[in-house]
């Protein structure tokens, strides 16, 4: 047993090191967001594998404080989150956010997330909606609409984009869609004002990826 311990303080020294070092090579704020998420949780797995009940208790220490909640979504867009279901989803019932930490998060942070995790994608729908019903102003339906349009645009013409990923696309668009139009506490105003804005966004990016590429 004292053996097991000894090498998984060793493990955690050496995953401390190379983060350290990792850092000084990452100049990108997102990156090294996704690092620091990375340490986290791989923190948690090595947490699960001894006691897997002492991970709940992890998540809601981090929940006290606004950039580990960040950090907690952020490990749920990490491709590593997917080996790990168990904790992962622990993560993606638990972790605690409101419409202000979500607008903070990175665009594709918060996309790689939602379509990773149907879980967390029902929560921060709920959430959107929730917002709607209490949006007084034109404002309001605006930054909720920005919000929307970067769950909703894909860059289609990066490298590794699939027809799987065009797939969950199309799913992840029809569950917000129908989350969005099945909110009887919106006023039509307000529901015609966001659908005017989604579609002024979505065609502003039509045009983009119509455009020519340079080179």
């Amino acid at each position: 047993q004292y053996i097991k311990f000894a090498q998984i303080i060793d493990t955690r020294k050496v995953e401390r090191q190379d983060y350290l070092y990792s850092c000084t090579l990452v100049q990108d704020s997102r990156y090294k967001d996704e690092l620091k998420a990375y340490l986290k949780f791989k923190q948690f797995v090595l947490v699960h594998s001894i006691n897997a009940s002492k991970v709940e208790p992890e998540i809601c220490q981090m929940n006290k404080n606004i950039e580990d909640r960040m950090k907690l979504i952020t490990m749920l867009s990490l491709q590593i989150a997917n080996d790990y279901f168990e904790v992962s989803i622990q993560i993606a019932r638990l972790v605690e956010f409101d419409f202000p930490l979500i607008r903070r998060l990175n665009v594709t942070t918060l996309s790689s997330a939602v379509k990773s995790w149907p879980a967390f994608r029902t929560r921060v729908f709920n959430l959107i909606s929730k917002t709607l019903s209490e949006a007084q102003s034109i404002r309001d339906i605006e930054r909720i609409a920005h919000l929307i349009l970067s769950l909703l645009i894909t860059n289609k013409n990066k490298i590794d984009f699939t027809p799987n990923d065009a797939q969950l696309d199309g799913i992840v668009r029809g569950e917000l869609m129908a989350k969005l139009d099945s909110n009887v506490n919106v006023s039509k105003f307000f529901k015609t004002e966001l659908l005017l804005h989604l579609e002024a966004g979505l065609e502003r990016r039509s045009r983009m990826l119509s455009r020519p590429q340079a080179g």
